[in-house]
């Protein structure tokens, strides 16, 4: 795939690069990110886009009675996922390098631990 991903995929693929996540631990990651709410079901219909363009993975987990026998439905960056998160990157790398000192903007909620 050559298209890049939207600027909330990119947030949730640097979110899914840390590991597998489910729902609300991606939401709330998001927020922290962002600094901007996304209502659950928005972003279950985003992973499932990521997960038909093929960059992440779902499974369900096990029921829990804590949970009222409800399972959580966890996500992972696929290897695809890994190679377009890299790209995105590289990206934001490239751009920074060529304007130093330059504002990122909302590259900066992708870039999350990357300094330069």
């Amino acid at each position: 795939m050559n298209d890049m991903p939207s600027m909330t995929e990119a947030v949730i693929l640097a979110i899914l690069a840390n590991g597998e996540r489910f729902g609300r631990q991606v939401r709330d990651e998001y927020r922290a990110r962002t600094r901007r709410s996304m209502p659950i079901g928005s972003l279950y219909v985003t992973l499932e886009r990521m997960e038909q363009r093929g960059y992440v993975r779902s499974r369900m987990g096990e029921a829990s009675e804590k949970r009222g026998g409800n399972r959580r439905k966890y996500f992972r960056l696929t290897a695809e996922g890994h190679r377009v998160s890299e790209r995105v990157s590289i990206a934001i790398l490239t751009r920074s390098r060529a304007a130093p000192g330059a504002r990122l903007g909302p590259l900066s909620l992708i870039a999350g631990g990357i300094h330069v």
